[in-house]
């Protein structure tokens, strides 16, 4: 990025924290909460940015154990995080009754490594939310969207949608359930969503494949 082009960035991401991230973050939250099963007492944020949505879900929740990995390191992160590279979770198999990951997969260039250790470290449940290509400019408006809240941050754009199909495809290859899935989620005022929701967004619950018991 250029010089002259960073105080048009950092206006864009001051209004967006301000306009659509708290809305967004509510949101969220109360959708998560609701599909996080009752008896889940460890979560682990995969792509936790800041940490506000896990944080907000262990206040609704305080028995609630919650950790974040990503592949940036913030300032004022709300939870307990740690580094790493984008492919290659930390921690051993089943080391957490479910993972949660917002708006990660589509920043990655081969979203199935990422999908197969999230697999691996989850033992109960997996909470997903991501885009769905949607519409004659879903991609277009989904770009834009993923601009308007990343680039001030640093994140790596990498702009990977998939379609329905494709997402089904994975949930079928890396052997996960679908328990439930929301399309309406409410994230932006009622006169945008026609343009910026209409089937572009999705919160699923999956139920990890059964593993072997180790040697």
């Amino acid at each position: 990025m250029t010089k002259p082009d960073r105080p048009v960035v950092d206006w864009i991401t001051r209004r967006h924290q301000r306009w659509v991230f708290p809305r967004r973050a509510r949101q969220l939250t109360t959708a998560l909460a609701e599909m996080l099963p009752g008896h889940v007492e460890t979560l682990l944020d995969v792509g936790c940015g800041d940490g506000t949505i896990a944080r907000r879900l262990f206040d609704r929740r305080p028995g609630l154990s919650v950790a974040g990995v990503d592949v940036l390191a913030r300032l004022n992160v709300a939870i307990p995080m740690d580094i790493f590279d984008g492919r290659q979770l930390p921690f051993e198999r089943d080391s957490f009754d479910a993972v949660m990951l917002v708006d990660v997969l589509h920043h990655c260039d081969e979203p199935d490594v990422l999908l197969a250790e999230v697999a691996r470290v989850a033992r109960q449940a997996i909470l997903i939310k991501d885009h769905t290509v949607a519409g004659p400019f879903g991609r277009s408006i989904l770009h834009f969207m993923d601009w308007v809240g990343n680039r001030g941050h640093g994140v790596r754009l990498v702009y990977n949608y998939w379609t329905a199909h494709q997402w089904d495809e994975a949930w079928q290859r890396h052997g996960l359930t679908v328990v439930e899935c929301r399309r309406r989620l409410k994230l932006y005022p009622a006169w945008s969503r026609w343009v910026l929701e209409s089937g572009k967004h999705f919160l699923i619950h999956l139920a990890p494949p059964e593993k072997e018991p180790s040697a």
